[in-house]
C-alpha cells in the first residue's frame, strides 16, 4: 500500500514540477524525495512544495507580489488536478467525470460504427438507464491551455469569441493559466 502511495505521489510530484517549471525556472529538474513523517502517509498521495527561498533576494522580492503568488497557487492546483483527472480516486467529483467522458466518448464513437444499436443496447442492459445516442456535437469539448496561449488564441483556434469562453468557464478575467482545462462551448449550426 505504501509503495502505490509513494509511486502516486512521485507521479502527482511530476505534475505539480512541471506546472511550475512552466512558470518559471525551477532550482532542480525532478522532484527529490525526503524521509519526512508527512511524507510517508500509507494512505494518501503526499508531497511538499517549496516554491522559493526567502533566503535568495530574487525570490523573496517574487514572493513579496501578489500576482506571482497566485500564479504559484494555480501551478500547484493545476498540476495536483491534472493528476485526479487522469488518476480518479473512486466516489469523487474527479471520478464521476472520469466515467461520465469515458461512457460518452464509447457511445459516441460507436455512433459512427455499423453496431451503434448494439452498443446501446448493450449499454442499457448493464445501467438498466436508457441511453441516449450521443453525436460528437453533444459530448462537451474541453482544452488544456499551454504555455504561452492567450484566450483569445484559444477562441480562434475552435471559432468562438472570447465572451463565450469566459461565460462557460465561469472567469472573470481573460486571464488563463497553463494546464487549465476550458470547456469549449458549441460554435452556432452545431447541436
Amino acid at each position: 500500500s505504501q509503495s502505490a502511495t509513494m509511486k502516486a505521489s512521485n507521479d502527482a510530484a511530476e505534475r505539480v514540477h512541471q506546472a511550475l517549471r512552466d512558470i518559471g525556472r525551477t532550482h532542480k529538474a525532478h522532484p527529490e524525495r525526503a524521509n519526512f513523517v508527512v511524507l510517508r502517509s500509507p494512505d494518501v498521495p503526499s508531497m511538499l512544495v517549496e516554491t522559493a527561498f526567502i533566503t535568495n533576494d530574487d525570490e523573496e522580492q517574487q514572493l513579496n507580489d501578489p500576482d506571482y503568488r497566485a500564479r504559484l497557487a494555480g501551478a500547484v492546483l493545476s498540476g495536483v488536478r491534472s493528476y485526479f483527472i487522469d488518476n480518479p480516486l473512486p466516489g469523487t467529483q474527479f471520478a464521476a467525470l472520469h466515467e461520465t467522458n469515458a461512457r460518452n466518448a464509447h457511445v459516441v464513437a460507436a455512433a459512427s460504427t455499423d453496431s451503434a444499436t448494439d452498443v446501446v443496447q448493450t449499454a442499457y442492459e448493464q445501467d438498466d438507464a436508457p441511453v441516449q445516442l450521443a453525436s460528437a456535437a453533444d459530448v462537451p469539448q474541453y482544452h488544456v491551455v499551454r504555455r504561452g496561449e492567450r484566450l483569445l488564441d484559444i477562441a480562434n483556434q475552435y471559432g468562438v469569441s472570447v465572451m463565450q469562453l469566459r461565460e462557460l468557464n465561469d472567469l472573470d478575467t481573460s486571464r488563463i493559466r497553463t494546464g487549465q482545462r476550458l470547456r469549449i462551448p458549441q460554435r452556432s449550426g452545431q447541436g
